[in-house]
């Protein structure tokens, strides 16, 4: 049996819209494959090995000798990744996302004979969206330079969506990349929609996420028959603060950081998905809530310009009054989101599915070894 080396943190050792997708694909190429991966933790001192159901994970010791500079300087992990080359002997690297990692995969496969697959995880992995905190700026800007040399070394190349694509095609023109989207498996179960109107939101509570946002939509429509429902990691402070807000809320509700079955079961019972980050790639949740038969209300991001298509939601481009008008128009028109609820199901399963998908991703492996 063949072996892949997947170089991208272990899902749910680390919880992140790219490692869960690592964890989808690996799950795919284990029918296939003996599958790998490299885990970076602060946790570890020395090179540690697990098994975890199919998988073996080879945890790296997550070095501390920048950490005060920036905990982005991935080159310095070059000879740790190595030495799992040396033990692995893989047929085929895979890695997700744009930093030095990537040519350090691309640089190790072609010595080990290897071939290497990169794939975009997000729109910044092509164009550089730059942050205000300008001092770490150096160092993640040196980073999406050193893993150019990647891409361009790299045997396949996936990508997201079709405005990736063409964005890629205008930097790379002399490389030939696929498109293929995220994936999410079909919920186990299905139940009905609650009576009452369910408006979620789902993120980390990240100044880029623009919780506040939702509060402010939550306190605009706190008289309606709708319940307002927040989920997602928050510091110490923000908790406190989400909570004197529901004091004064009672349409308002705060869960915290559930495991992604629960995220499932929630978005099964609700109707609405509303997302106020400032950017956002292609977000995993979008996926969960329409094969939840959720419509998805963007006020800023719309990847791939997927929510032209009407039947899986809508896109405001910043304006947050129309976000609230059409809140209002879906609790009185509750037979019209129940169809775009279904066909929001229909699409989605047959362009993200894990199900429908996987020979397409199985394909991609099996003609870099062929």
């Amino acid at each position: 049996m063949n072996t892949v080396l997947i170089v991208t943190n272990f899902f749910p050792f680390q919880k992140g819209g790219a490692e869960l997708q690592a964890y989808y694909i690996a799950t795919i190429l284990s029918e296939r494959y003996s599958v790998h991966f490299i885990h970076f933790s602060e946790n570890v001192r020395t090179i540690t090995k697990k098994q975890i159901d199919q998988f073996t994970i080879w945890i790296l010791p997550k070095k501390s000798f920048f950490r005060r500079v920036s905990s982005k300087l991935n080159f310095q992990y070059f000879f740790l990744i190595k030495s799992i080359f040396r033990i692995v002997k893989p047929e085929i690297c895979y890695q997700r996302g744009r930093n030095s990692v990537t040519t350090i995969c691309s640089i190790l496969s072609k010595k080990s004979s290897c071939k290497f697959i990169w794939q975009a995880a997000s729109d910044s992995d092509l164009t550089y969206f730059s942050k205000k905190n300008l001092y770490k700026e150096l160092f993640k800007i040196l980073e999406f330079k050193i893993g150019k040399i990647g891409i361009l070394r790299a045997n396949s190349i996936i990508l997201q969506s079709q405005s990736q694509l063409e964005t890629f095609r205008s930097l790379f023109p002399n490389k030939i990349a696929s498109e293929l989207p995220n994936l999410h498996p079909l919920p186990i179960k299905s139940t009905e929609k609650s009576s009452r109107l369910k408006v979620l939101w789902i993120a980390n509570l990240k100044p880029l996420k623009q919780p506040d946002i939702f509060l402010h939509i939550a306190d605009e429509l706190r008289n309606e028959e709708i319940d307002f429902i927040m989920i997602g990691a928050a510091t110490k402070e923000e908790y406190i603060s989400i909570a004197n807000f529901k004091k004064n809320h009672p349409n308002f509700n705060y869960l915290g950081e559930l495991p992604n079955e629960t995220v499932n079961e929630k978005l099964n019972e609700s109707h609405l998905l509303v997302n106020t980050s400032i950017f956002e790639g292609f977000s995993n949740v979008f996926i969960q809530a329409w094969l939840n038969k959720v419509l998805v209300l963007s006020l800023n991001s719309n990847p791939g310009n997927i929510l032209a298509d009407d039947h899986l939601g809508r896109y405001f481009n910043g304006d947050i009054n129309m976000l609230i008008n059409h809140i209002k128009y879906f609790n009185g028109e509750r037979e019209i989101l129940s169809r775009m609820g279904e066909m929001a199901f229909i699409k989605s399963k047959e362009k993200f599915s894990l199900e429908e998908n996987k020979t397409k991703y199985l394909e991609i492996f099996e003609k870099c070894i062929t």
